[in-house]
């Protein structure tokens, strides 16, 4: 559904909701005060039907060739474009990233990374998320995925 098909008051919502919900954080910063944040970073294995939806071809693949086209997905999963990263404000956000997080990483698109255990009041809550794509719409592709695996919208 593009966006001039999502119903507007959606959008309205998620515009709102944004702000009020997510701190916007640099990349940077996080890597200063945590360097190893990438071993943080959630990741969801990709199926068989995730590698062919990818342009690889299961069926004429070994197992090593599979587990390194997965590994490389799970890679693609860890990346962040722009070294903007969003921060949940409050740890309704944040169980809800955690609780949700394989939807969201695959329904949303996100890069997800939990430094709650390792945060020490350097951030609100230490969950971030992350985007790695240009060219697009970021509403349509993320965040509107994202409130609607949260039940905000419909």
């Amino acid at each position: 559904m593009t966006q001039q098909q999502e119903d507007p008051k959606n959008l309205d919502t998620v515009k709102f909701r944004i702000s009020g919900d997510f701190n916007e954080i640099r990349l940077d910063n996080v890597q200063k005060i945590f360097p190893n944040w990438l071993e943080n970073t959630l990741t969801v294995e990709p199926t068989l039907m995730d590698l062919d939806d990818s342009g690889y071809i299961p069926k004429d693949m070994t197992e090593n060739e599979i587990d390194e086209a997965k590994n490389e997905l799970m890679d693609q999963q860890r990346e962040i474009m722009w070294s903007t990263l969003f921060e949940a404000k409050d740890n309704t956000i944040k169980d809800w990233i955690l609780e949700n997080y394989e939807k969201i990483i695959k329904g949303a698109g996100f890069t997800i990374i939990d430094l709650s255990r390792e945060n020490e009041g350097e951030y609100e809550t230490g969950v971030f998320l992350g985007v790695n794509g240009a060219g697009y719409d970021f509403y349509e592709a993320h965040w509107i995925p994202l409130y609607k695996i949260f039940g905000v919208i419909k």
